[in-house]
């Protein structure tokens, strides 16, 4: 699965992700969010972590001012004899109003084109027993997909075009509740998933409904595990032409992309496949259509997992580019006229940046620059025969230098080279910088079950809980003990990387001298009974009966506590935590104290998992350095 990296390839990496600039450290987080959209201009949230403003920006200039709004104003329609239920598409440039007609099975539908006028442009009668609980729009906002319950067993549907007001005949879905909805740019095809139950593994079935012949074709895959795809931004894209359709799968191990000729489907199947998209080598985040043979992709490299870029594919020359590196892969891109945003990262900030896909070219907005000052350490890719992760080296290394090893959340979750896409894993980036800037090695891990690597090692966790996952922490240790002389191991993580903290080190306790767990996972069976659609029941086979104990018993904490010396344990928890039960930190705490260890608890009133105030981060970083019996510099652990 893993490949090494050459010294030249080595090097290229670092200046591709920090321009080959002298480390200075950062002490702070900047990152932008866009909010809102209309046709010509975005609304930003920007700033650190409890200083953050909103700005309006128009991408004709790029220029922001600050604002009071986090949305746009819905333009307003003329006014209508009849009342009208109004729906505007995302980017408020086109509505439809729908009134009921008194006494019969029909709604008046008015569709406005606000470029044009406030007016209708077309009024269409659509013939349904009931109003649309569900109304969905194209790509291009040119076609709207009515939903409503019918009279047979499952939802009926009709599609209208805005611009001439027809509507389409009657459909009907094949499933009660079709996921990631999407209608074709000309209004001649509609697709949607169906993905597992919550709790189990199962299968996935894709759907393409051929309006035009009244035909539904499906593909159905195998789901071992949890159904990772639900996790993507988007599912399906179709060309404006309608010539094709991209859909995201999988099903051949890499989360990866799959293009179907709509122009030959099937006559004698009522199955569809599509030819996987071999250009894309690593795993695919969000895609888009822009142009009819031209698509965009944010994915991985194979070689570098860290690495996540914006590239075009232009299917009629078989070519794949690359835009930009280093695009954040956890939202959806957005479009504003001819220009796709998407977020940026280098060092210590996250900031959106436009591709106009007409010019080729790429923008920034004056008010969002991206951070210059370079972030602290000497940084590599680590790898072993299963494993990859950050390795970040202070400027000097002793023997007595300690090692931080950093357990993200999830556990389908990926590590960053620099600052983590999510703010809410940037901030703990930074604090891990300033225990870099206080003399200590960091590697942060992505152990088994961790996201950017493929359905395989994403499942593997599966069954594994407390073991597999284990070893993956006690293996990376050693391979890197084996490369270079440090002094005592520390693990410090959060949610299920707090958990993973707890269980290495009561397991392992020669190994690992302290953990820090913050708002981590202290008992899977308390927890799980009162959680019973969540991935960690795929771990475990649902909730604890005699069936599964043992996999329980396997990842406990509390059954090995014993093993525990004198080892520093801290748990962190936020009383308000609205993902793991608060009650779950003192648990464990009080166990480890009945038996005599050395345990602290720190309960940060009013913080919910994430955090999002100063105190609690700048309180955890003090006490992990601390922690690593490492003499906190002057100026440390402070937000600027």
């Amino acid at each position: 699965m893993k490949q090494y990296f050459s010294k030249i390839l080595f090097f290229l990496t670092l200046i591709a992700l920090f321009g080959g600039a002298k480390a200075v450290s950062a002490a702070s987080i900047n990152y932008a969010s866009i909010l809102d959209s209309n046709a010509t201009s975005v609304i930003v949230k920007y700033g650190s972590l409890e200083t953050k403003s909103i700005f309006s920006c128009t991408l004709s200039n790029f220029s922001c001012k600050k604002s009071t709004s986090s949305s746009f104003a819905y333009p307003t329609v003329a006014k209508n004899a009849v009342k009208q239920s109004v729906y505007y598409n995302a980017q408020k440039t086109h509505a439809v109003g729908i009134a009921k007609t008194p006494g019969a099975e029909t709604y008046t539908v008015n569709s406005y084109n606000f470029s044009k006028s406030t007016k209708p442009i077309s009024t269409a009668l659509l013939s349904i027993p009931a109003k649309p609980t569900k109304i969905t729009w194209s790509d291009d906002s040119t076609h709207v997909l009515f939903a409503y319950p019918s009279y047979t067993i499952y939802n009926g549907f009709r599609i209208l075009d805005l611009s001439t007001g027809a509507v389409s005949s009657e459909y009907y879905f094949t499933v009660d509740t079709p996921a990631a909805l999407t209608v074709s740019p000309l209004g001649n095809y509609i697709a949607y998933y169906t993905g597992t139950k919550s709790n189990e593994a199962g299968t996935r079935t894709y759907y393409l409904y051929d309006l035009k012949n009244n035909k539904q074709y499906t593909n159905t895959v195998s789901v071992p595990y949890w159904d990772l795809v639900g996790d993507q931004p988007r599912l399906f894209s179709f060309a404006p032409d309608e010539s094709s359709l991209v859909y995201v799968g999988d099903q051949d191990g890499s989360m990866s992309l799959y293009r179907v000729d709509l122009h030959a489907l099937p006559a004698d199947s009522v199955t569809f496949g599509g030819q996987k998209v071999s250009l894309i080598k690593g795993n695919v985040g969000d895609f888009f259509f822009v142009k009819n043979s031209s698509l965009l992709v944010v994915s991985n490299d194979e070689i570098n997992p860290y690495i996540w870029s914006l590239r075009s594919i232009d299917f009629g020359k078989n070519t794949i580019s690359i835009i930009r590196n280093n695009v954040s892969y956890v939202a959806k891109m957005r479009q504003v006229g001819s220009n796709i945003l998407i977020n940026a990262l280098k060092n210590n900030s996250s900031v959106p940046v436009a591709y106009n896909f007409k010019t080729g070219a790429v923008r920034f907005f004056a008010s969002f620059p991206l951070s210059t000052t370079t972030i602290p350490g000497t940084r590599e890719v680590f790898q072993t025969a299963d494993e990859y992760g950050v390795l970040i080296k202070p400027k000097t290394i002793t023997a007595s230098t300690p090692l931080l090893i950093w357990l993200h959340g999830g556990p389908y979750r990926q590590t960053s080279f620099g600052y983590h896409p999510y703010a809410s894993y940037g901030v703990y980036d930074w604090m891990l910088d300033e225990a870099v800037k206080s003399g200590a090695i960091v590697l942060k891990l992505d152990y088994r079950g961790s996201q950017g690597y493929g359905s395989a090692y994403a499942s593997s966790i599966k069954g594994e809980v407390g073991r597999g996952d284990v070893s993956d922490v006690v293996n990376a240790e050693a391979a890197l003990r084996a490369k270079i002389t440090f002094g005592k191991t520390y693990l410090v993580g959060n949610s299920y990387g707090g958990y993973l903290s707890l269980k290495s080190i009561v397991e392992h306790p020669e190994t690992f001298r302290g953990a820090l767990s913050i708002n981590g996972v202290t008992d899977w069976a308390d927890l799980l009974v009162n959680i019973r659609t969540s991935i960690f029941n795929i771990h475990f086979g649902g909730v604890p009966s005699l069936a599964n104990q043992t996999l329980y018993d396997q990842a406990s904490i509390i059954n090995k506590v014993s093993n525990l010396g004198d080892n520093p344990i801290i748990v962190a928890q936020g009383t308000a935590d609205q993902t793991v039960d608060p009650s779950q930190a003192p648990l464990i705490t009080g166990v480890l104290n009945q038996v005599r260890k050395n345990v602290t608890l720190v309960e940060y009133k009013g913080s919910d998992h994430v955090f999002s105030t100063k105190a609690p981060l700048e309180d955890l970083c003090r006490r992990l350095i601390k922690l690593s019996e490492l003499t906190l510099p002057k100026g440390v652990c402070v937000f600027k």
